[in-house]
């Protein structure tokens, strides 16, 4: 554990409050002392019932999509549903695009589709849904609770780690330059009973919105952002070093594609006007990717 060396209280007649949270410089906001009761406790409004529970994605039909696809089995109105949603894609109706990865191996050349939506895109529609607006974290932060003697440091949200505060401080010195964290899960899964049907999807959360709203089923939840290409079993080549590494060189190809926007303004950043009605450079990065071996 941290302890922090200025243990300075909310009064000094009273007993040191129970939490201390301490605010990147860049936020110009003091630290905030609070009690038991209070940490934790936010102002801000409860979730209102939401009236298009697809949202953040565009349309309903991306919506099904993703549960459609990441059904443990599929049923024959699944399959009906994937069939029909696919021949949307193939017409240019659905927000997915497909790219082709070409490969070569063994003297010969592979390809190899990706279908991608845009992640930044995503994250805009997440930014302009005035139900989420009020939960996003913007600033790093330090937690300290007071163990009798001192402040000890502890850990909750991305927010509260070392790496968020280390990123911010090395961000442009412009005002309100801010982090904005995303959170991929990429993993192969079956998407029949009989594990016959695979796919490969990546699925994207925003570390700035609390681990309840991002991990929930609802709106700021979870988004399919892009299907990795499913690369042949090969009962030859599996296990050789020369195979996984072709594989891992596909898998990487297919991440430009899905993260192509987001790279470019990683190094520019993006001005918007937040929910506060303060204006943000906004600088994407990926904090958190969760994947299997190969996938790195």
């Amino acid at each position: 554990m941290e302890s922090s060396g200025d243990d300075r209280t909310s009064s000094s007649e009273q007993q040191p409050a129970n939490f201390k949270t301490e605010f990147h410089p860049r936020s110009n906001r003091p630290s905030l002392f609070q009690s038991q009761e209070e940490f934790g406790q936010c102002a801000f409004p409860a979730t209102a019932r939401d009236t298009q529970p697809w949202h953040p994605f565009i349309e309903e039909g991306d919506y099904t999509f993703a549960e459609i696809a990441l059904q443990a089995g599929l049923s024959a109105s699944h399959i009906n549903g994937l069939l029909t949603l696919i021949a949307r894609i193939n017409q240019g109706k659905a927000k997915f695009t497909r790219h082709n990865v070409v490969a070569p191996y063994k003297g010969g050349d592979f390809t190899f589709p990706v279908y991608a939506r845009s992640l930044w895109d995503w994250a805009l529609d997440l930014l302009s849904n005035p139900l989420l607006a009020p939960h996003f974290t913007w600033d790093a932060q330090r937690l300290f609770k007071y163990d009798g003697s001192k402040y000890e440091r502890f850990y909750s949200e991305p927010w509260t780690g070392d790496r968020w505060w280390n990123i911010q401080s090395r961000l442009p010195d412009v005002k309100n330059a801010i982090p904005f964290a995303f959170i991929l899960y990429a993993d192969r899964t079956r998407l029949s009973s009989h594990a016959t049907v695979k796919g490969y999807p990546v699925v994207a959360r925003c570390g700035n919105l609390p681990i309840n709203i991002r991990n929930g089923e609802c709106y700021g939840g979870g988004c399919v952002v892009g299907w990795l290409p499913i690369v042949p079993e090969s009962a030859k080549e599996e296990g050789k070093t020369g195979y996984t590494n072709y594989k891992r060189v596909i898998w990487h190809e297919a991440f430009h594609f899905i993260l192509d926007k987001v790279a470019e303004l990683s190094k520019i950043g993006y001005k918007y006007e937040c929910y506060d009605k303060i204006t943000r450079w906004l600088f994407p990065l990926i904090l958190i990717l969760s994947a299997d071996y190969e996938e790195l």
